[in-house]
């Protein structure tokens, strides 16, 4: 057990222990009874890393899971911990827990003004100095400042700019106690989240590994704090050692949809029922085959200030295969059309004067309040741009039929399987250095109608629709109602 003042590690608790005493004191939560941890949930607890990622279906039980790691932590003394989610709706589902338990059965805390406990300010202070506070990202202003020893993310995967927040305002708060965090969540697609869960598997393969530090470069040694876990529900059946009847959670796979139930049970990053474009398969679309100087070279480019600009560098081949070979997605924003101009102009040098053309955004044209446009800037630099104008639901089907296209016969006829669904295979590919694009496509969001169903299109949310934008932009002026479907000038 770390000693007052030392970094605490989840895995030094005894946890298990401590629930398993509350389980066997009849202490309960707002709903029922405490029970003892799930073997699923041991080994999370024993585990040696400092930064936890928890993939979990629904009623795997996180969130009281994630109450009992944050009850043990806050028992050691000065212990300071933040229980953290999207909006505050969803931490009181954390933080209302861990008020029931230290105010209403342990009566470790006292409800009163300026200290104690209040359950509207989201603030617990008990005797031995600890502090639970409930956070929500939405005022990320109040998210500055603090030197947390746990940091608790709950429904991680439904936060906007979730990495952003990590690194700008979550991760600072663990430097100075050497603080652990535990991220918690319901996949959502391959978002920030999911990129936390691969770095969680990519630490235990390195702690596997055996290899001392100075094997190791700093991407690796960093790596190593994390560890990356996923539970579908059937984790916490009675068959597993849980408190779910196993044949409940069967029954909901007769009657959802798959692609919820592989989501929300089986916590499926593949399966996201509101995906803007399920057809894109990273497992067939992200390739290692790269530019051909035989090809031209067309460009799509999304101008941007407030968040990062886009340019996609891509080839059509005499079928009409289309490679995304490299892209331009600066980390900061705050880049001018200027700068963007001077990479593309740097970058057809390097090609060999390859690009024909370039697409760019229709509302480019129109002049700002100085009286010039994004396009203006761009032919400065000897850059014409063209562009259509169109809805975004133009683009989002042209992507999402380059990603399965019907497959056709001699005579042009698509092709059917056997079980009367029509034979397809991608047309889109997209070279795997060109992280944002592939992020975008996987991560992206259709927007919600008033009936709840996805519309088409997606959402913007300043991460995935530059690359998505510019990708569009080019693909419909190349293959579109342009004309240019065929008179594309391929060697």
């Amino acid at each position: 057990m770390a000693q007052y003042g030392e970094p605490v590690r989840i895995n030094e608790l005894d946890i298990e222990g401590l629930v398993q005493e509350w389980a066997d004191r009849g202490i309960t939560t707002t709903t029922t009874k405490i029970q003892p941890l799930h073997p699923a949930q041991q080994t999370i607890c024993e585990d040696p890393a400092r930064f936890k990622v928890l993939a979990c279906g629904r009623r795997f039980g996180k969130s009281l899971f994630a109450t009992m790691i944050a009850a043990s932590v806050a028992l050691q003394p000065g212990r300071k911990i933040w229980v953290v989610a999207d909006n505050y709706g969803l931490t009181d589902r954390v933080f209302n827990e861990l008020y029931h338990l230290f105010v209403n059965e342990l009566k470790l805390a006292i409800p009163a003004r300026g200290g104690g406990a209040s359950k509207l300010n989201r603030y617990i202070r008990l005797p031995n100095g600890s502090t639970i506070e409930g956070k929500s990202c939405e005022n990320r202003k109040s998210l500055i400042g603090e030197s947390l020893d746990l940091l608790i993310w709950d429904e991680c995967g439904v936060s906007v700019n979730g990495d952003d927040i990590w690194n700008q305002e979550l991760r600072p708060t663990l430097i100075d106690r050497e603080g652990s965090a535990i991220f918690i969540s319901t996949p959502r697609g391959k978002n920030h989240f999911y990129e936390f869960y691969l770095t969680g598997q990519e630490g235990m393969k390195i702690r596997e590994s055996g290899k001392s530090e100075s094997e190791l470069d700093a991407l690796e040694v960093a790596s190593k704090e994390w560890s990356g876990f996923k539970f579908s529900s059937y984790c916490n059946t009675l068959e597993e050692g849980g408190f779910l009847k196993k044949a409940e959670i069967d029954a909901m796979r007769l009657t959802m949809p798959d692609v919820k139930f592989r989501q929300e049970v089986m916590a499926d990053f593949t399966a996201v029922a509101d995906s803007a474009f399920p057809e894109f398969d990273s497992e067939t679309q992200v390739v290692d085959w790269d530019f051909n100087p035989q090809f031209p070279v067309f460009v799509g480019m999304d101008f941007n200030y407030q968040t990062p600009c886009t340019t996609l560098y891509l080839q059509i081949d005499p079928n009409l295969n289309v490679l995304v070979f490299d892209e331009y997605h600066p980390k900061d924003a705050h880049k001018t059309v200027h700068q963007q101009a001077k990479q593309l102009l740097d970058k057809d040098e390097e090609l060999g004067k390859r690009i024909e053309i370039v697409a760019a955004d229709k509302s480019g044209e129109q002049k700002s309040l100085a009286g010039r446009s994004a396009w203006d800037d761009l032919e400065s630099w000897g850059i014409y741009p063209v562009g259509r104008k169109q809805p975004i639901e133009t683009g989002c089907d042209l992507i999402r039929l380059w990603c399965d296209f019907p497959i056709t016969n001699q005579q042009g006829f698509i092709k059917f399987s056997e079980d009367g669904a029509p034979e397809t295979k991608p047309k889109l590919f997209i070279h795997k250095r060109c992280k944002n694009l592939i992020f975008a496509l996987g991560a992206a969001r259709a927007p919600e109608a008033q009936s709840g169903v996805p519309k088409e299109g997606y959402k913007k949310d300043g991460k995935t629709d530059g690359p998505l934008d510019a990708l569009r932009y080019i693909l419909v002026y190349l293959l579109h109602d342009s004309g240019l479907v065929g008179t594309v000038p391929v060697k």
